[in-house]
């Protein structure tokens, strides 16, 4: 991982530890913790309410036609057991 990042610090057998470590390394040193700012704030320009809401809807579309075609598979399966069934009789 980047040197720069968080999660790069502290021990990680106990989570207590690791957290107090990161935090006070960020608390005490003004140039790491400029530099963790200044990398999130690029970071955030990869989110936007707007990319979020396509993304949201892309979700629910998918998994709406998902069911959909499950839905669908099940009811022509249904049919053809049916129409199988009254054949057979």
């Amino acid at each position: 991982p980047d040197e720069m990042d968080v999660g790069s610090y502290g021990s990680t057998k106990r989570a207590d530890s690791f957290a107090i470590s990161g935090i006070e390394k960020i608390e005490f040193n003004e140039h790491l913790r400029l530099q963790l700012i200044q990398k999130g704030l690029i970071r955030s320009k990869d989110f936007s309410w707007s990319s979020s809401t396509k993304k949201l809807i892309s979700l629910y579309r998918q998994t709406l036609l998902s069911n959909l075609s499950i839905v669908k598979g099940n009811k022509e399966s249904k049919d053809f057991s049916s129409e199988n069934h009254r054949k057979a009789s």
